[in-house]
């Protein structure tokens, strides 16, 4: 990424660290020192278990079947 600064938001399967709480997606954008967007990135991992609650980060079971 060619960008002054990234922002980078990640998606897990739960809210506790000690629960077993895996990534489920990864989103990085890149600012410039405006702060206007110069690049963008996002994944979705498989995180081989239950997706907890997809009413809060809206990613279902298929679309991570092919991830991770």
């Amino acid at each position: 990424m060619d960008a002054e600064y990234v922002v980078v938001d990640v998606e897990t399967t739960g809210y506790y660290p000690g629960g077993h709480d895996r990534i489920v997606e990864i989103g990085m954008v890149g600012l410039d020192p405006e702060g206007s967007v110069v690049d963008e990135y996002e994944t979705l991992i498989n995180p081989s278990r239950d997706l907890g609650p997809t009413w809060l980060h809206g990613i279902e079971a298929r679309d991570v079947l092919d991830g991770g």
